[in-house]
C-alpha cells in the first residue's frame, strides 16, 4: 500500500497531518474528516513508512494507531521523540491498556483517544495540536 497525499494545498495556517493507520478504511475516513481543518493530510499504513516521511517532510501533527504490525505506536512515539521533542502525537487505540497509556504519558503524547473516536473530538484535537506547532513554509 502506498502513501496517499491530499493533492490540494491549503493555506499554510492549517496544520500538516500524518496519519499512521494500518486499517485503510479508518485512515481514509479520518483523512476525509481532517481535510476541512488541515493543510495536507497524508495516510500511511505503518510506522516504518511514517518515519521515512518524517525524515524528509514537515508535519505539524501525527495521528497514530497503537496496535499495528511491525513497529507499534508506542515505539513510533519513542522514535519520534528522539528526533523531535515537540511534535504533537495523537494516539488512537481500539484496545486501551495501562501499558500503552503509561507509554503515552511517558513520551508526551498529545492525546490518547479510544476507538471509535467521535470525529468531532479527533478534529478538535488536531486543531488544538496544530496551534502548538510553528508553521513551516509551504513547499
Amino acid at each position: 500500500m502506498t502513501a496517499t497525499v491530499d493533492s490540494v494545498r491549503a493555506p499554510s495556517a492549517l496544520p500538516r497531518v500524518l496519519i499512521v493507520e494500518d486499517d485503510g478504511l479508518v485512515g481514509a475516513i479520518h483523512a476525509r474528516l481532517l481535510r476541512s481543518v488541515a493543510g495536507n493530510v497524508v495516510v500511511v499504513p505503518d510506522a516504518a513508512r511514517a518515519l521515512d516521511l518524517l525524515g524528509g517532510a514537515a508535519f505539524d501533527v501525527v495521528i497514530s494507531d497503537i496496535l499495528m504490525p511491525g513497529m507499534d505506536g508506542s515505539e513510533l512515539l519513542r522514535t519520534i521523540r528522539k528526533r523531535d521533542r515537540d511534535l504533537p502525537v495523537i494516539f488512537l487505540t481500539g484496545a486501551p491498556s495501562l501499558e500503552s497509556a503509561a507509554a503515552a504519558v511517558e513520551h508526551r503524547a498529545f492525546r490518547y483517544l479510544t476507538k471509535p473516536v467521535p470525529l468531532d473530538v479527533l478534529r478538535d484535537a488536531v486543531v488544538e495540536a496544530g496551534r502548538l506547532r510553528p508553521r513551516h513554509p509551504a513547499s
